[in-house]
């Protein structure tokens, strides 16, 4: 009840209120810095955040996925063998400025295997053998590159990855205009 009445008596900024509580840019520090190590849009990362866990560090989901970013531990240990930067500070896969780093250092390793966001996303999700077989077949890919259909049974993957850029577009909207 309390949020209909912020946005009745509100208004337009009653509206904005409740979009940025429901947005919001918790652990900020974080993912600033993670996005300008790995060269992530610090928009994508708090989307991710927030469709994945609600910003809450302990989400665990029902695959076993922990954390902000909800990985696997199999895709953290991936990512750690990978990274090469200082590992002195890493903690456990719950650790919120771990589960950050490497939650975004596989987003930008996905964007470089597959040069757009839509297909990283799908890769985060769905894991990168998947999308690069979907866009090796011309029944989803029409260039070999980008995904323009995703196939009928992972359609979940194609919630995703719609969700998430549409967050990302509130998180653009409320926090990064110019």
């Amino acid at each position: 009840m309390g949020f209909i009445a912020i946005l009745i008596y509100g208004g337009v900024n009653g509206y904005d209120n409740l979009m940025c509580y429901l947005h919001p840019q918790k652990y900020y520090d974080y993912v600033e810095r993670y996005a300008k190590e790995f060269d992530v849009p610090e928009t994508l990362i708090f989307a991710v955040i927030n469709c994945e866990s609600s910003f809450e560090p302990d989400a665990q989901s029902d695959a076993n996925a922990k954390g902000l970013m909800q990985m696997l531990d199999t895709a953290f240990d991936w990512a750690k063998s990978r990274y090469k930067g200082d590992k002195t500070d890493d903690a456990d896969i719950t650790d919120e400025q771990t589960n950050i780093k490497y939650g975004t250092y596989i987003l930008s390793l996905h964007y470089k295997d597959f040069d757009g966001w839509k297909e990283a996303l799908a890769a985060y999700h769905a894991g990168a053998a998947n999308v690069k077989a979907w866009i090796s077949n011309p029944d989803y890919s029409t260039d070999g590159k980008t995904i323009t259909k995703f196939p009928e049974k992972c359609s979940d993957t194609e919630t995703y990855v719609k969700k998430v850029l549409k967050t990302q577009e509130i998180y653009k909207k409320l926090y990064y205009t110019e």
